[in-house]
């Protein structure tokens, strides 16, 4: 059985229509892997097209692409395209208030991650879905209704009637506030929590110089109520003046002025729930599943996983949608720890990740040197969010001593760590 479920696609079943609420990074890779899989596809997104619409600034956060990412990518020939925009980061400089400049590497001297632009990366993910002749993304579709056991979901589309669209599984990639996950937890035995933590953030730019092409995205972490302090543009030059000193001649006066009101600071949510579907008529994926808070730097890498048949070996709900996909009979109700095949490894799972530590943002950060406990520039999520959160070892000593260092790591700023990230941006 172990040996059919790796090999089986849709041509071996009879063919399946597969809804894909969403047409994000998560909903647009699914739809990839599940079209490439010989899947009737048909993606909603809410949302028109952002490739011929403008793309919504100051509402995203720069994101890393680090190997599960690739590997992901790379299964759906992918790869080489947006490794080529992306541009490597191979440490992190912190920038203390004394003016002290700091190198902390992210790895060996070979070793980097990718500052990769969400909107391109999204757009690309897009125009491949497209390529797929059973495929087909509806734009400007918002999802109503969702009811899995008769297999129908109800959209509102441009015509601006209710619409039914029958299908056989339905898979919810529709993000952190997901309505597809709001239908399912009117089923008994469904739990849910979500948590806001104290801090938002904010983008802002530094522009190119010279010529270049490629500019910094900026983002400003901080609790909500040191943004509530700053009213004016002096407040807001008083303040980048004390913390971020060096940052002024880069982003410069009055772009800072003036782009710090254009949006209030955004929140940060984390989201857990269990189980991850309902039978084999619909399940969650990335956000809508497990959504964390962006310290982590997993929210893209850990929905970028690898497809069947390394799916059952990295995350529970790849491990459903999977087995829905094939007409399983009997999903499972509850994953958890699971033995990766063919290995002595385990297995930690997002929820696992989630309860033990996305909601300790409290804790302070231990053994850190004084230019990281005040005022400091970050050039991207450090490298234990990349190694560490979804990261599997030989046994669960490996996996503790990880948690550990995210609980130390990985927080977000106290009132006294104030941060802004740094990642150079790739060209539209």
């Amino acid at each position: 059985m172990e040996t059919t479920l790796a090999v089986m696609d849709s041509s071996d079943i009879q063919r399946k229509n597969i809804a894909v609420i969403g047409g994000g990074l998560v909903g647009s890779l699914n739809a990839c892997f599940l079209a490439k899989r010989n899947f009737q596809v048909n993606v909603y997104e809410a949302r028109e097209d952002i490739r011929v619409t403008k793309f919504a600034r100051g509402r995203s956060i720069n994101l890393a692409l680090s190997y599960r990412g690739r590997q992901a990518l790379k299964s759906i020939g992918l790869e080489d395209q947006i490794v080529s925009q992306g541009i490597p980061m191979r440490a992190r400089m912190i920038h203390s208030l004394s003016g002290k400049k700091s190198a902390i590497p992210y790895g060996t001297k070979s070793q980097y991650i990718l500052s990769i632009s969400r909107e391109n990366l999204n757009k690309d993910l897009l125009t491949a879905v497209e390529k797929y002749p059973n495929a087909k993304v509806h734009f400007g579709h918002r999802l109503l209704k969702c009811n899995p056991e008769e297999g129908m979901i109800t959209v509102l589309g441009h015509e601006n009637v209710p619409k039914d669209v029958t299908c056989d599984l339905i898979v919810g990639c529709d993000g952190a506030y997901s309505t597809v996950r709001t239908h399912l937890m009117k089923k008994p035995r469904f739990d849910y929590s979500q948590q806001y933590i104290p801090h938002g953030f904010m983008e802002l730019t530094i522009p190119p110089k010279n010529g270049d092409n490629k500019s910094f995205t900026c983002t400003l972490f901080m609790p909500f109520e040191e943004f509530e302090k700053l009213l004016t543009s002096s407040d807001v030059l008083n303040f980048f003046q004390k913390y971020f000193p060096d940052s002024i001649p880069l982003i410069g006066k009055q772009t800072l002025a003036q782009d710090f009101f254009l949006l209030p600071a955004q929140p940060m949510i984390s989201v857990k729930c269990s189980s991850f579907h309902f039978k084999s008529h619909c399940v969650l994926m990335g956000d809508a599943a497990h959504a964390i808070v962006p310290f982590f730097g997993q929210g893209m890498n850990a929905t970028c996983l690898l497809p069947i048949p390394a799916w059952r070996q990295q995350t529970d709900n790849c491990w459903v949608l999977w087995m829905a996909c094939q007409g399983c009979p009997s999903v499972p109700t509850s994953l958890h720890w699971a033995p990766a095949p063919a290995s002595s490894t385990l297995v930690l799972f997002p929820t696992k990740v989630v309860a033990a530590v996305a909601n300790e943002h409290a804790h302070t950060r231990e053994g850190m040197e004084p230019a990281q406990q005040c005022g400091s520039n970050h050039s991207s999520p450090h490298p234990a969010s990349n190694q560490g959160v979804y990261t599997w070892g030989k046994s669960r000593t490996r996996l503790e001593v990880q948690l550990q260092a995210l609980r130390n790591l990985a927080m977000p700023p106290t009132k006294a760590e104030i941060a802004i990230t740094l990642s150079r941006n790739p060209p539209p």
